[in-house]
């Protein structure tokens, strides 16, 4: 039996399947020059397609990744790889040599995400996580980089049980790109939008996003931007319900009072829901004995990236009657415009170094990503 430890992020997304295959590139064939850094424009994307963005390659990330002493693995069995969040995407990848050491080729004026690749099998390991500030409606973090100019992260540390490598925000604040999102918060706010899958040319990717997405209804969604104040400083969330029917079927509301403290709302709090014939609840999770309505997938805080933004999930449960952790996250990076989004999911699962076969889930352990379509209705 799980029971929830620490929630770092209020967020409970309830379409999640239980189990996702891994997203991955095609593996290196053995003459591979696994020293080479990819500018290819065809270069291989996980799932396995080709990317024909047109972001110009002309600056580089660079820094030195430290390890886990509980790792196996030598720091050379690792790769940086690196893909724009573009509607045709590219990649780039590079090697780690023996003391750590790493420099990518990036694009600029584009978002982008990092991972850390198994060389061998080219499976995303973790992904590269901006820190910035907690607040009580989430702490600002993203997997999306905007450069203007070449930097390096300098010592960063890759924590494979959280599939998490975090790299302050302040390092690349002065390398930061000053072009604006496409995306006005405004314009999605009471807004329903109709999912669907980005094909990845990896049929079993495809299914794990079809099977996301699809909660037995219809592919689709209600969102419900939320404004408030900390400290006098604005800060801004987003609620994500089924449809615009079971938002108001529920009293109309975003979230319970007890769920986000510490903040004044000028859009969105509205009390507790209203139960009722159509709004059907669930029991919450992990021995809780509060209940939340059925078609309330999320809520939590939306984090400008570059050019979109970052929702971000972290939680952590402990196994009844024992030291085992298991961590989850889901993240999800918004690209495009208002009107047309580009969602890319990354969920990861990992287990403390202390937890038993029998505690950990090998089909579920891992890094895995897809892209979701947002096209509003």
């Amino acid at each position: 039996m799980l029971i929830q430890k620490k929630k770092l992020f209020k967020t409970l997304f309830l379409t999640l399947p239980l189990a996702l295959v891994l997203s991955c590139g095609e593996e290196k064939s053995d003459d591979e020059d696994s020293d080479a850094t990819s500018n290819d424009d065809t270069a291989t994307l996980p799932g396995g397609t080709s990317g024909t963005g047109t972001a110009s390659q002309d600056i580089t990330l660079s820094g030195t990744l430290n390890l886990a002493s509980s790792l196996s693995l030598a720091p050379e069995d690792y790769i940086l790889y690196c893909v724009t969040f573009e509607a045709a995407p590219k990649a780039s990848t590079a090697s780690v040599d023996s003391t750590g050491a790493f420099a990518v080729d990036v694009w600029s004026g584009v978002n982008f995400g990092c991972f850390v690749n198994n060389a061998t099998t080219n499976l995303p390991v973790a992904q590269l996580e901006i820190i910035g500030d907690e607040t009580p409606m989430g702490r600002e973090s993203s997997t999306a980089l905007a450069l203007s100019q070449s930097v390096s992260l300098g010592n960063i540390t890759l924590d494979e049980e959280k599939g998490v490598v975090e790299v302050a925000e302040s390092v690349i604040e002065s390398s930061k790109s000053t072009a604006s999102s496409q995306i006005d918060l405004d314009e999605i706010h009471n807004q329903g939008y109709v999912m669907s899958c980005t094909p990845s040319g990896n049929a079993d990717i495809d299914a794990a996003c079809a099977d996301l997405i699809d909660d037995g209804d219809s592919n689709t969604v209600f969102l419900r931007t939320l404004k408030a104040t900390e400290n006098g400083v604005e800060v801004t969330g987003m609620g994500v319900w089924a449809n615009e029917a079971s938002f108001t079927a529920c009293g109309s509301f975003d979230f319970g009072t007890n769920e986000i403290e510490g903040v004044t709302f000028s859009q969105g709090d509205a009390g507790e829901f209203t139960e009722g014939a159509d709004c059907a609840l669930r029991q919450a999770y992990f021995g809780s004995t509060d209940s939340i309505p059925e078609n309330r997938y999320a809520i939590g805080k939306m984090t400008p990236s570059g050019l979109g933004y970052s929702f971000i999930s972290h939680d952590e449960y402990s196994h009844e009657n024992s030291t085992c952790v298991q961590y989850e996250s889901v993240k999800i990076e918004f690209s495009g415009t208002s009107a047309l989004m580009y969602g890319l999911f990354t969920m990861s699962t990992g287990y403390s170094s202390d937890c038993t076969a029998e505690e950990t889930d090998a089909d579920r352990a891992g890094v895995r990503s897809f892209t979701v379509t947002f096209t509003q209705q």
